[in-house]
């Protein structure tokens, strides 16, 4: 297949302007995702921290004691611990249960939920007490690097066929903390454990959908503006002005040369015309120098063929004026002799002589022009 210059710049420069775009907008789509996260990050951490102050708070109090509601069950890991009241009454029989800064984390994290927030808290460590906060697999995973030195973590997880953003830091102890935990062994500033906070980010992939959408027909006008635009410049300013120089090419190929090539582009195909009718200026002075030459030449051969006449027929005169002149010289002799053999004539006779004599030289000078015209013609 024949491409015409205009298309072989057009395609190449397309198929780089639509790989720029995609590209641009591909970066575009990856660096909203990473807005997206860092946000949901920094708000994961947000919460996180203010659990935390809620914990120290709670902790620099010993925990808070709230009336007991029928049926509720008091924390029993808290019995074990020496010098630590799970219960206490007042002195009009109220039974009073301690909350611990853990038991307040499970409990917010619930409100949260009943409340339809989309937000759920779980307080872990890899030394349980309550063996219903066992770590998942990433928990597990970030509390070993938060004994290595990590301060956070976070993974993006399927869970119940929606997506949920984990994020968890770690706890360290501090010395409210050890009324509860010095008998695990902790010392303040080890890593106790961890909370993680669990975010649902559908609305993330939402919204990330609709701005693919968006993207995918903002890239797609963009594209076909920038395309346009390019293919309008590049018929002004080169496939335009190449027709006109290939029709003015036919049109002198057909002996029109007359014909110029006009246009402004500005640049070396504009230069390229101004040569052309520099060329065709040039080529029609010299055809019509060649018409000029061709004329002047059929003169000259019309007159070499009228002076090859002239020298055929001079060379015919001459011979001719060379044959006749012997004979009318020896006649002369011969009449000049016979008249003087005669003797004494009479008048009459004398002047048919003179009469004879004269004819002879006039055909003789007759002879001699006829020979010096030829001569002088073929000259």
């Amino acid at each position: 297949m024949k491409f015409k210059l205009g298309q072989k710049l057009i395609l190449p420069i397309s198929a780089i302007v639509i790989m720029s775009i995609a590209t641009l907008f591909w970066w575009l789509m990856l660096r909203e995702r990473k807005m997206f996260l860092r946000e949901t990050r920094q708000q994961a951490r947000a919460y996180f921290e203010q659990i935390v102050l809620v914990r120290h708070w709670l902790a620099d109090q010993g925990g808070i004691y709230v009336p007991k509601k029928e049926g509720e069950e008091t924390n029993r890991y808290l019995r074990n611990i020496p010098g630590i009241e799970s219960e206490i009454v007042d002195v009009q029989g109220r039974i009073y249960t301690l909350k611990n800064p853990a038991l307040i984390t499970r409990e917010l994290s619930e409100y949260a939920r009943q409340d339809g927030l989309p937000i759920s808290f779980k307080i872990t460590s890899l030394k349980l007490l309550n063996p219903n906060n066992a770590p998942t697999e990433f928990e597990r995973r970030s509390l070993l690097q938060f004994e290595q030195g990590q301060k956070e973590a976070y993974v993006i997880e399927d869970e119940a066929g929606a997506k949920v953003y984990r994020y968890m830091a770690p706890l360290h102890i501090q010395k409210a903390c050890l009324k509860c935990h010095a008998q695990q062994g902790y010392k303040v500033g080890e890593v106790r454990g961890g909370i993680s906070v669990a975010m649902p980010i559908k609305y993330m992939d939402d919204e990330l959908r609709k701005s693919k959408v968006i993207f995918f027909l903002l890239a797609i006008l963009i594209t076909l503006i920038i395309i346009s635009l390019l293919y309008m410049l590049i018929r002004h300013m080169v496939s335009r002005p190449l027709e006109i120089l290939s029709n003015t090419t036919t049109e002198i190929s057909k002996g029109n040369l007359e014909h110029r090539a006009r246009f402004k582009t500005g640049d070396e195909i504009e230069d390229l015309a101004a040569q052309f009718r520099t060329m065709n200026e040039n080529l029609n002075k010299s055809n019509l120098e060649l018409e000029e030459a061709s004329q002047t030449l059929e003169k000259t051969q019309q007159q070499l063929t009228h002076y090859d006449r002239l020298s055929t027929v001079g060379t015919i005169v001459a011979g001719v004026a060379h044959e006749l002149g012997n004979p009318l010289s020896n006649s002369s002799y011969e009449l000049e002799t016979l008249k003087n053999s005669l003797g004494k004539i009479s008048q009459v006779k004398h002047e048919s002589f003179e009469l004879l004599k004269g004819e002879i030289q006039r055909t003789n000078q007759i002879i001699r022009q006829l020979r010096e015209v030829t001569m002088a013609s073929t000259r």
